[in-house]
């Protein structure tokens, strides 16, 4: 189970077992398209791992009841775009996965509260609570 904590990713070096199922789509696969419906990702599971494989960038693995995430990069990945992926998307699937509420948001503080913009990405929120700070 993930932690409130929040997990790191583990990077290890090499090829990830399940790495080459993430070279065989499976019709079970489910697919993370981008706004104009390419492919950006599948999602499967595999020997009792979760798996999101980032296309030409990386695997990542969760096991359940596992604290933390297995990561096999691409040997031409950048490790900080390895690491952004995951705390920016992959995580928030696995949290969800779990149970727990994700939100792609922004925010400001105002004088009565706080006010919360939900949206999907690019439709303005962090420029709309910019413009009202």
């Amino acid at each position: 189970m993930l932690s409130a904590g929040f997990p790191e990713p583990v990077i290890e070096e090499g090829t990830l077992e399940v790495g080459a199922r993430a070279q065989s789509p499976c019709p079970t696969d489910e697919l993370w398209l981008d706004k104009d419906g390419d492919i950006l990702a599948r999602c499967y599971v595999a020997d009792g791992q979760h798996c999101i494989h980032v296309l030409g960038l990386a695997t990542y693995a969760y096991v359940a009841g596992v604290d933390s995430v297995r990561v096999i990069a691409q040997p031409s990945a950048r490790p900080e775009i390895v690491l952004d992926t995951y705390w920016r998307s992959v995580l928030p699937i696995l949290l969800q996965a779990q149970g727990q509420e994700v939100l792609h948001a922004s925010a400001i503080l105002t004088s009565q509260g706080v006010v919360a913009f939900c949206a999907m990405t690019e439709t303005g929120k962090s420029t709309l609570a910019y413009a009202l700070s």
